[in-house]
């Protein structure tokens, strides 16, 4: 742990002798952990020297967890060459878990002056690859939540319906939450409200969990009679605890 420690301390001391020690202790150390932490701070030095060492550790190493590693150290490069870097992962990589790393880069790009909308265009595609638990298209819609992504609505709306895969519909209703508490500063949430009022009535428990509390998030008093409907029906505890919460958030607005 004093290594790890180490090697994640050594992130904001911005030198070639720090470089090329992380460089050294991400290609070839004992032990998977320390080779982690040197790809993660070697992703937060953000120099030229440091890209290069994480894409030699990508192209070299074949240990997924820190392959996964030199894929979320790229992701805060927010330039072209990083977005055409996670692209690949993304479609090539045979580790789920380094595409689950690709999202969350390509997420945190959203907001970036890149010059293009290829990293929402990339994410928005990519929902259509299949993998364990769903873990891609799950990580999608968290990463349009975390970036407040409001051109997403129509697509988490849609992979939010009944019959799609139940990781996804949980992180889609999840997301329009977010991106409903963002449109309600502008009064534009009624679409948002009104699908996730129809959720409360989904055959799914863990989507009527999500949609309750989502409403909440929301902050829209016109779902409390649909919310207060739902407290007289469901009768399991993990759903009754949500209702109760978001009633009494939204009673006290």
């Amino acid at each position: 742990m004093g290594r790890i420690r180490a090697a994640r301390e050594l992130s904001v001391y911005k030198s070639d002798f720090v470089i090329s020690a992380l460089k050294e202790k991400l290609l070839g150390d004992d032990f998977y952990g320390v080779r982690m932490a040197a790809a993660i701070s070697l992703g937060q030095l953000l120099t030229e020297t440091s890209r290069a060492a994480l894409m030699t550790g990508y192209q070299t190493i074949k240990d997924p967890r820190v392959r996964r590693c030199c894929v979320w150290g790229m992701g805060n490069f927010r330039d072209e060459a990083a977005v055409d870097f996670l692209r690949g992962v993304l479609e090539n990589d045979e580790s789920y878990f380094a595409g689950v790393a690709a999202v969350r880069g390509l997420a945190n790009m959203l907001d970036a002056n890149i010059g293009s909308d290829r990293p929402y265009d990339i994410l928005a595609s990519s929902l259509t690859r299949l993998s364990w638990q769903e873990v891609i298209a799950a990580a999608v819609f968290h990463g349009f939540s975390q970036a407040k992504e409001k051109r997403a609505v129509d697509i988490a709306i849609e992979h939010s319906r009944y019959g799609r895969p139940a990781p996804v519909r949980v992180a889609a209703v999840g997301c329009l939450g977010t991106l409903g508490k963002e449109l309600h500063k502008e009064k534009h949430d009624d679409r948002i409200v009104d699908h996730l009022i129809s959720l409360l009535q989904d055959r799914h428990i863990r989507t009527r969990v999500s949609a309750v509390r989502a409403l909440g998030k929301i902050g829209n008093k016109r779902a409390l009679p649909a919310l207060r409907e739902s407290q007289q029906r469901e009768c399991l505890d993990m759903l009754k605890g949500a209702l109760i919460d978001a009633i009494d958030f939204l009673e006290k607005l």
